[in-house]
């Protein structure tokens, strides 16, 4: 049995930081693709996702910097849509 404190290896997680990389960069090609249409509810969609994959990458991967970007985004989107008509 293993000890909660003990550092996950690279193998032991289920989404490698390639893959990460991978799904950040698609999510900004649908946040512009959604913006070029004009269809806001994808952009608002595509931005919640976002926010929950950086969390997901700070959660295995301890970045500090993800997390700072997952609660801006949040944030960002809960003010648009409080502030949308």
């Amino acid at each position: 049995m293993k000890e909660p404190n003990q550092k996950k290896t690279e193998e032991e997680f289920p989404i490698t930081r390639e893959q990460f990389a991978l799904s950040s960069l698609g999510l900004v090609v649908a946040l512009f693709l959604f913006l070029g249409t004009g269809n806001l509810t994808g952009v608002k969609m595509t931005s919640i996702v976002s926010s929950g994959v950086k969390a997901l990458s700070w959660y295995y991967y301890d970045k500090k910097l993800d997390l700072f970007f997952a609660i801006a985004y949040l944030v960002s989107v809960a003010g648009w849509q409080y502030a949308a008509p």
